[in-house]
């Protein structure tokens, strides 16, 4: 019953470079066009059971996450919670040649065959077309930056 996506892409960048976008949760809307903003709760920190808040767009209201996994310069697996089931997006770093492999992952846990069914006519074409989408503006977005660091030194 469980719906899972993923999209890989390569960037020229090393772990830290990744990590460091992706634990400034305030950088996500710029790689990932289906958010519009993404801030960590008050008093949180991006690290295990860290939480946040993040306004898919489209939606009228936000989707609090909990980072349920989370290895700094390796991968941190996120999950947010909702009456219809649960949206898990793990992220994972893997070195690669010069470079590094960027993988995201989609897990919908729906709540029952009726929200799987909703999901998948709503959500997941949705999601089909922006998960490949982020993860190739990240490896982008992560080489420009590491680009620049490299002249600034």
């Amino acid at each position: 019953m469980v719906v899972e996506l993923t999209h890989t892409e390569f960037a020229k960048a090393t772990p830290e470079n990744v990590w460091k976008m992706w634990s400034d949760v305030s950088t996500w809307s710029k790689w990932d066009h289906g958010v519009e903003w993404c801030k960590l709760k008050e008093g949180s920190k991006f690290e295990l059971n860290g939480e946040a808040s993040l306004l898919p767009k489209g939606s009228p209201f936000p989707l609090n996450i909990r980072l349920i996994e989370c290895t700094p310069n390796k991968s941190f697996t996120d999950e947010g919670k909702f009456e219809f089931g649960s949206i898990q997006f793990s992220h994972k770093i893997t070195p690669y040649k010069d470079g590094v492999k960027i993988t995201h992952s989609l897990k919908y846990i729906p709540a029952n065959p009726k929200a799987k069914e909703m999901f998948e006519m709503r959500m997941l074409p949705k999601i089909q077309k922006e998960l490949p989408e982020s993860v190739k503006a990240l490896a982008k977005f992560v080489e420009e930056k590491s680009q620049k660091t490299k002249i600034a030194r």
